[in-house]
């Protein structure tokens, strides 16, 4: 939720008793709306039967680390109509609510009593498994048809109509979640259920506590990405507007990269995620401190990160100016940056979709199991960005893979080989498609580029190649003290132009990459997959780390889930030496981080077929970096990986 914006219709979310991801409290996910009608009842004469039988199942809106969800207790109460006494409207499952009116609720806040922790009475999901609602002013008692109630008048009858808030709670016996929802009651209508989303919370952080933690491999807490504090790349805690802060200096030799990333404690248990579900994260940001806030150039460029360790992770990259670019490109941009409002902080999402081998079901160093960690990063490229970029709440959870499987897909485009090439995968146009090869030489691990190298033919240099078995990225021959890169762009191949991907408001999109090697797993080195638009600005990406990066947990998630001999990906063909690795990017049109983006909306939209480009076209791309680890066996990475098939399916954005 933002931060200074709840208001009595907001669905509200509470975790009474929540420190952390471990202590396992319940969570209630978005529960739909509900309307009670009284015209499915009404067989030959309408006897103003208000009741609402198996509205929704209790066990599909709760989760609990810790306890069966069929064992959580529930309990509601119901706020006040204005204008009206405190008296109940309504009962679920015959229980009445255990509070009625805002003052008695008030005086129950924000510590739930114990008949919401552990009731003896009024609880429901000891009824029934489902949630039956009754409007008991229209329709008292508990009788069942046929017999009549009076019709409806008004006042009351308008007034149920526009419908009270109740707050459902959700107990374990020790800690308590809640969640308001809107029920109303129209005469001759049907029973109805509106909103509610897949979406469950895990973990919702406010940052009221500063929970900074400097030590290097600190396991608690949120740690800096460079404990160091460098200058020019500052973190801190910001008190002021409880949010975790970079500040960048500006510099004209220096790139600046620092952020902060959530420790083994704040990770999310692999297992709350598991094979079904898809991971997401929102990071709520804003940016204060630029030395001229008007400039939108001085905004320091954003990432924000989903990670299994760092050998898996899904990066979102949003550069919100671009002055080298032009005015056109660069109003763009800018609708694409932060909020300057701490209460109104902007929110954007990153979605991963977990590579399930084995190693994510270990546990390694108890207490903490392998899990999903988060990370957020001031990225600064360029001399003028200054200033601060704040994070000032961060959601996790995840919702069902279902959401987003192809048989829901509101559009399908497939790329593939051909019997006698590498179809539509081949290069169309080598200035925008490449593919792109850079060797450099490597001072040391991590990344420690010296001089580009202009490489010649048979000099150690990575290759591509194309054939009727796909297009393939090798590093076999780059000598270990090298650095080598080969980029392929997707870009012209889109066949007519009505049948674009372009991004539009309320959509997420899944590129599905088939990628395979034959080289061995646990030496091959990074595999990076792309989804973007708004040229390059707004960028998503799936990048497996190389198999030798970091220490030996990292190692053995990223060796298992890197195509080639020893590939443990489960999502694949048979026993192929690879599998399938999914990127799924959202829209960057969401009045979540812009209110309004008139420029991005003035572009040609999906099935526009008028022109040839335009910037919210959707495009993707495929890369191999060998190597760029931190590990003293970085050295022995090399590989090769061949993509034979990407598939990408739009689809409705999935609530949250």
């Amino acid at each position: 939720m933002k931060k200074g914006l709840l208001t009595t219709l907001t669905v509200a979310i509470s975790f009474a008793c929540l420190s952390s991801a471990f202590a396992m409290a319940p969570t209630i996910r978005d529960i739909p709306d509900v309307t009670i009608g009284d015209a499915e009842d009404n067989v030959g004469t309408d006897n103003n039967y208000f009741v609402f039988t198996n509205a929704f199942e209790f066990d599909n809106y709760a989760s609990d680390g810790d306890t069966t969800v069929s064992d959580l207790l529930w309990t509601f109460d119901e706020h006040s109509f204005v204008g009206e006494a405190d008296t109940q409207w309504f009962s679920i499952n015959g229980q009445a609510p255990v509070h009625v009116g805002d003052t008695a609720m008030a005086a129950d806040s924000p510590t739930p009593t114990a008949e919401h922790v552990n009731p003896s009475s009024n609880e429901l999901r000891g009824v029934s498994a489902y949630a039956s609602f009754r409007d008991v002013v229209f329709s008292p008692g508990t009788s069942a048809p046929p017999p009549a109630f009076p019709a409806p008048a008004d006042p009351a009858k308008s007034n149920h109509e526009a419908g009270k808030l109740i707050r459902f709670y959700v107990s374990d016996g020790t800690n308590v979640a809640s969640k308001e929802i809107l029920v109303n009651t129209v005469d001759n209508g049907y029973d109805a259920l509106s909103g509610g989303s897949p979406f469950v919370i895990a973990q919702d952080d406010n940052f009221t506590t500063d929970s900074s933690n400097f030590t290097p491999g600190g396991t608690t807490g949120w740690v800096p990405l460079d404990p160091i504090n460098q200058t020019g790349k500052v973190t801190d805690y910001d008190a002021a507007n409880t949010a975790y802060r970079v500040t960048i200096s500006s510099d004209s030799a220096n790139i600046r990269i620092n952020g902060w990333q959530s420790a083994n404690s704040e990770w999310m248990p692999y297992s709350m995620v598991g094979t079904d579900n898809v991971a997401r994260g929102k990071f709520y940001i804003f940016r204060t401190g630029q030395a001229n806030m008007s400039d939108l150039n001085q905004v320091p460029n954003t990432r924000f990160r989903l990670s299994q360790r760092f050998a898996v992770s899904a990066i979102l990259e949003v550069f919100n100016h671009a002055p080298a670019e032009g005015t056109a490109v660069q109003q763009l941009c800018w609708e694409l940056g932060p909020s300057s409002d701490p209460n109104n902080p902007s929110i954007y999402r990153v979605d991963l979709d977990p590579i399930d081998v084995p190693q994510m079901d270990a546990i390694v160093n108890p207490p903490y199991p392998e899990g999903i960690l988060r990370a957020f990063e001031a990225y600064s490229l360029e001399a003028q960005e200054n200033g601060s970029i704040e994070m000032t709440e961060s959601v996790i959870g995840y919702y069902p893979k279902t959401e987003i499987a192809p048989g829901f897909a509101t559009k399908t485009k497939a790329y593939a080989t051909s019997a006698s090439d590498a179809g539509d995968l081949k290069v169309f146009n080598s200035l925008t498609e490449g593919a792109f090869i850079q060797l450099y030489t490597l001072l040391g691990p991590g990344g420690q580029l010296g001089s580009e190298i202009t490489p010649l033919p048979g000099s150690g240099i990575p290759t591509y190649t194309e054939s009727a078995a796909g297009i393939t990225l090798d590093s076999t021959a780059v000598a270990t003290d090298r650095f080598g890169l080969v980029v392929r762009e997707f870009a012209e191949n889109l066949g007519v132009e009505s049948d674009r991907f372009r991004v539009a408001p309320d959509k997420q999109y899944m590129y599905r990459f088939h990628v395979t090697s034959t080289t061995n797993s646990n030496t091959n080195p990074e595999l990076r997959m792309r989804a973007y638009s708004v040229k390059f600005y707004w960028a998503q990406k799936l990048v497996v780390g190389g198999s030798l990066a970091a220490g030996n947990s990292n190692n053995t998630i990223a060796a298992q889930a890197l195509p080639g001999n020893g590939c443990l990906n489960p999502d694949k063909d048979g026993s192929e030496l690879g599998g399938y690795y999914n990127v799924i990017i959202h829209t960057p049109m969401s009045s979540d981080i812009q209110a309004s983006q008139p420029f991005l909306a003035a572009q040609p939209g999906p099935g526009d077929p008028t022109v040839t480009l335009s910037r919210r076209d959707l495009k993707f791309g495929i890369d191999l970096q060998d190597t760029i680890s931190g590990s003293p066996s970085y050295v022995n990475e090399a590989g090769n990986f061949r993509l034979d098939k990407v598939t990408v399916y739009e689809h409705k954005l999935v609530l949250d």
